[in-house]
């Protein structure tokens, strides 16, 4: 079974990667805090080299928040900037190949990190 693990920066809140369209358009926009934080991920993952896992394949995602801090925050809204970088980078196609996904939050860390494990699910 492929598997490929890394550390992620800490993600901002999805409350700041994304506003509303200007002027009635429908849909939301990215906002360039969570361009940038997708670029930094994206070197971080090239960086641990992904290749060993399939991006076709089913995928356990599993990931571990250190928190830069003791503020309160809510562990679902961390996920979707995690599971966008994996898509950005090409780890894998789609976030609706996940069949498992886990999160945990750990101690605060300077600065904080999420330690990210990705595992292809075999039939």
């Amino acid at each position: 079974m492929a598997k490929f693990e890394c550390v992620l920066p800490f993600p901002p809140s999805v409350n700041h990667m994304y506003m509303s369209r200007q002027n009635g358009g429908g849909g939301r926009i990215r906002t360039k805090r969570a361009r940038d934080y997708e670029t930094e991920c994206k070197r971080n993952i090239h960086d641990y080299g992904s290749g060993s896992v399939n991006p076709d394949a089913r995928f356990s995602v599993s990931i571990v928040a250190y928190p830069p801090d003791r503020r309160i925050r809510d562990l679902d809204n961390m996920l979707k900037p995690i599971l966008d970088a994996l898509q950005s980078a090409k780890v894998i196609k789609d976030d609706c190949q996940i069949d498992s996904l886990a999160i945990r939050r750990s101690a605060p860390m300077k600065g904080g990190s999420m330690v990210v494990r990705v595992e292809e699910i075999e039939d």
